[in-house]
């Protein structure tokens, strides 16, 4: 090998060790933004509940109940549904924080309940969920809300007096057949 060779070998593995570093450096700035974009998520939500409410049950679940039904599909991305979203996240994350409840979640499984006030029939998915669960997030009860931290699932009921959604969160771990039990008394399994 020549001299150039060399030196120009030498030049691309230093290149490359600082790509790696600029690499590195760059993933803890996107990691950091992230977690900044989080904390500010968690600010902008409405300081009120809106009537919701949130217990303690005596198996150590937390039951949430907001006084109404999230609406239909995903509520898209835009200014105007951003107070939806917003609205829903809070009913969530603002009872629970009024709990002090000083443990988190490490695997939270969360039953929702939606309380029809009629027997029209409804796609539970087609409601949107992801501001109640992202609403559990921003109480900080659980890490973060993606699939190692948080299990959900959806049905639901008739109440022509008292349509409104609850929100059932429990620790995996700590009540594993509690979901079963659940599940059973209102006739699905």
């Amino acid at each position: 090998m020549s001299i150039d060779a060399e030196k120009l070998k030498e030049q691309l593995k230093r290149t490359y060790e600082s790509t790696k570093l600029a690499s590195i450096h760059l993933g803890q700035q996107i990691e950091a933004l992230e977690q900044e974009k989080d904390k500010v998520s968690f600010l902008s939500i409405p300081d009120h509940s809106f009537g919701a409410s949130a217990e303690i049950l005596a198996s150590g679940v937390i039951r949430v109940t907001i006084p109404d039904i999230p609406p239909s599909h995903e509520i898209e991305r835009n200014d105007v549904n951003k107070e939806i979203r917003r609205y829903y996240a809070g009913m969530v994350a603002n009872p629970i924080r009024s709990l002090n409840f000083l443990e988190k979640i490490k695997h939270a499984v969360v039953l929702i309940v939606y309380y029809y006030p009629n027997y029209v029939i409804r796609d539970g998915d087609n409601r949107a969920v992801k501001p109640l669960l992202d609403g559990i997030r921003y109480s900080r009860i659980i890490e973060d809300d993606n699939w190692k931290y948080l299990s959900f699932t959806v049905c639901g009921e008739l109440d022509k007096q008292n349509p409104r959604t609850e929100l059932y969160l429990f620790d995996l771990h700590k009540n594993i057949g509690l979901l079963a039990e659940w599940l059973k008394k209102i006739k699905r399994i």
